[in-house]
């Protein structure tokens, strides 16, 4: 009997159907591989909130003997949220889930990508930064439940700190999809500085708010035209007045592209940088959705040593660690030699990264009971 998968990456994409943003990503890379995969059966939710929520419900308590597959937080059913409605529906969800265990032989598994309550206090970020987010995710990994995490680190915290039991944990970190040729044509003739001169080719592709060390990865890029540093993402607008302030040319802003066609642009440059604080706790648990982005494209990384990072690099020897204080002179020192032996590691790799590869190797994403 196949598993179900509730499935509301229709919905977040939109009317345009393309993925901005990171964070679609790992919804896109299951939505592909379990409908690919023959084992799963979509469960769409309606684009109505209500509606949505009780066709989790429904679902929950009419299964029978079937996976139930959730992606946290993200699965119609308003779990953070602190109105009176919201903590009703998520009530009944948590209930449901414990009914259709008990009666009806389910088996739920919830992929966690990030953990809300402690992403939101240690990067400063409102809107989960509250006790009642703590207090949701200790009842997620209360439940009789198996658990996907998108980093080792993340699932050795939540054993350690909510008392996942280990033996129903599994990792499968972040991955990206293969190029696809005709985007990096594309994007060849639509971006004639992605070929112009002998110029070193640096991107960051991500959000671009501030807060995301954005601002000292731009001030410790070298001031000098044999650089360019090109920026791929949404919320960078205030980019634009901060490079005419500073009178910097060689750093370009792209603006947001459809991922595929981000990922084509990644493709044509020389290095893809991950600027995150790795004095930040939550920095050292969560797997950059970035990492495997750059990899898949064929592209050498540049990185603070967060731990996530440290622990790719030191299996394939793809990256180049620099604490952000360094990456000035370690910049200036990187010549085209040094780039392409560290392109051949990552064209040895990259394989490794990609969705398919990443979730194959998974047991709970087979249909069947373990």
């Amino acid at each position: 009997m196949k598993g179900l998968f509730i499935n509301i990456y229709p919905k977040l994409l939109g009317r345009a159907g393309e993925v901005k943003e990171g964070g679609l990503s790992r919804d896109r890379g299951y939505y592909n591989f379990l409908m690919k995969s023959g084992q799963w059966e979509s469960v769409v939710l309606p684009s109505s909130s209500v509606s949505a929520a009780l066709t989790v419900l429904k679902t929950n308590i009419t299964a029978k003997n079937r996976k139930l597959l959730f992606l946290y937080a993200h699965f119609g059913i308003p779990l953070l949220k602190r109105d009176l409605p919201s903590r009703i529906l998520t009530t009944l969800f948590f209930k449901s889930i414990c009914y259709a265990q008990k009666f009806h032989g389910v088996m739920p598994v919830f992929d966690v990508c990030d953990l809300k309550y402690e992403q939101s206090k240690d990067l400063e970020l409102p809107e989960f930064r509250h006790r009642y987010t703590r207090k949701i995710q200790q009842k997620l990994f209360a439940l009789n439940a198996w658990y996907i995490f998108a980093s080792e680190a993340m699932m050795e915290y939540a054993v350690r700190e909510y008392h996942a039991i280990p033996e129903r944990c599994r990792v499968c970190y972040n991955g990206a999809q293969p190029l696809k040729e005709a985007e990096i044509i594309s994007a060849q003739s639509q971006y004639k500085e992605l070929s112009e001169g002998q110029k070193l080719r640096f991107v960051y592709a991500g959000t671009l708010n501030r807060g995301r060390m954005i601002e000292q990865m731009i001030q410790q890029f070298p001031e000098d035209s044999k650089y360019v540093l090109f920026l791929l993402g949404t919320q960078g607008e205030w980019i634009d007045l901060f490079l005419k302030e500073t009178n910097r040319t060689n750093i370009i802003w792209i603006g947001s592209l459809p991922e595929d066609r981000a990922h084509a642009f990644v493709s044509l440059c020389d290095v893809g940088l991950i600027p995150y604080d790795d004095s930040r706790f939550y920095y050292n648990i969560a797997y950059p959705t970035k990492l495997s982005f750059y990899l898949t494209a064929g592209v050498p990384v540049l990185s603070t040593p967060v731990r996530e990072v440290d622990s790719v690099n030191k299996k394939y020897q793809c990256v180049f660690i620099e604490q952000m204080t360094g990456w000035n002179r370690f910049i200036k020192q990187l010549s085209k030699e040094k780039i392409i032996e560290k392109r051949e590691k990552v064209l040895a790799c990259k394989n490794s990264f990609y969705w398919n590869t990443v979730f194959s190797g998974c047991e709970l994403l087979e249909s069947g009971r373990i």
